[in-house]
Parts: structure tokens; sequence; C-alpha cells
């Protein structure tokens, strides 16, 4: 449940907290409870007027949400590849003396990380 949570308001990385999405909360929160409290007050409710206002509500919660998402961090993104140096020097792959020794680019395996990156 926590992660469902934290997945709700965080950003793409998991870690940093989404301000679009923090901010709208209380927006969330005393949009809903205010057709609660007329209700319990015994007031009537326009059904119009509340249309209207939640429309209004998710659009400012959307505009929230989508006009600070560029500001959000994204994923990081993958390390450059390596260099694999295959034998050693003047010799091939094959440990034989003569030839160049051949440089592969390879990628990392998954769950490496390399400082800096």
């Amino acid at each position: 449940m926590m992660k469902f949570i934290r997945d709700l308001f965080t950003g793409a990385d998991g870690r940093t907290w989404a301000i679009g999405r923090v901010y709208s909360l209380p927006m969330l929160a005393t949009g809903l409870a205010i057709p609660i409290a007329a209700i319990l007050k015994g007031q009537p409710i326009d059904f119009a007027a509340l249309g209207v206002m939640y429309g209004g509500l998710g659009g400012g919660v959307m505009a929230m949400v989508w006009g600070t998402n560029p500001t959000e961090p994204k994923e990081p993104e993958a390390c450059p590849p390596l260099p694999v140096i295959s034998g050693g020097p003047g010799t091939n792959s094959r440990g034989r003396r003569g030839a160049q020794t051949r440089i592969a680019f390879q990628p990392e395996p998954p769950g490496s990380r390399r400082p800096g990156c």
C-alpha cells in the first residue's frame, strides 16, 4: 500500500516528490468535502454547479500535474557501454601473436552501476 501511495506522489524516478501532485491533494480534498459538508448540514445541492465545480477541479489538477511535469527529474539515462578489450598487447582474441588488439563495446549487465552514471 505504501508503494502505491509513493507512486501517486513521486515523479518518474520514484524518489522525488512531484510538486504538482502534492499541491493538488488539498484541492481534491476540499473539493470532495464541500458537497459532503452541505449534505450533512441539510443544505440543498445544485448538481449543475457541482458538475461545473468538479470539471474545474479536475482541469486545475491536470494543469498542475502537466505544468510541473517538465521540471521533475526523469529516469536516469543508461550509461554508455564500456570498451571490452580482447587479447593482450600484440595478440588477437585467440591469443596469437602478430595481430592487433580488438576493442568491442558491450552493454553493462542489468543492475550494475558505475560512478557518475
